[in-house]
């Protein structure tokens, strides 16, 4: 099979990148973290930036995720907050090298009701031959809403782990 024309390859990175960032709203719609990965390789590795995200969470610098442990660490969370909107911008295309980098923003509702202001993170990717799935992922994560999600989630896990020993 010949590679895809430049034109073709872009048009497949560009629905790629929509689908994956798109992802976390869809996960939260089905309240399925199957919907995190429907685009990406079995092997894709995510890590994480700014390094202050890692230190902030006691994680290594420079570790990366794969699919499964991804999903079930977002899985955990998913009861708690929520995916309600999403919204792309500053799409970047380079089919020479097949990255893309993009942001995103993305709503957030938790169970109790309140909302969370922009969730903010941006997306370098990195894709297979065809443009059709991705093979890495560098998320920038902004750390200061990322620790208010982590702190709300925190608290209505104890509050509904109080409940359900009453």
């Amino acid at each position: 099979m010949s590679p895809p024309q430049h034109a073709e390859l872009r048009e497949a990175i560009k629905k790629t990148v929509d689908t994956f960032v798109r992802g976390y709203q869809v996960a939260s719609e089905h309240k399925d973290t199957k919907y995190l990965s429907t685009v990406l390789t079995p092997d894709c590795t995510r890590y994480f930036s700014p390094a202050s995200f890692l230190v902030l969470y006691g994680a290594p610098p420079g570790i990366g995720l794969d699919n499964a442990t991804y999903e079930a660490s977002f899985a955990a969370e998913l009861p708690y907050g929520w995916c309600v909107g999403t919204d792309i911008a500053n799409v970047t295309i380079d089919t020479d090298a097949r990255t893309a980098a993009a942001t995103s923003t993305y709503t957030m509702q938790f169970a109790d009701g309140t909302a969370l202001g922009d969730f903010e993170f941006a997306w370098f990717l990195t894709f297979t031959a065809d443009g059709g799935s991705v093979s890495k992922i560098v998320e920038w994560v902004d750390n200061t809403t990322t620790g208010k999600f982590h702190a709300k989630v925190k608290e209505l896990q104890a509050k509904a782990e109080e409940a359900a020993e009453k």
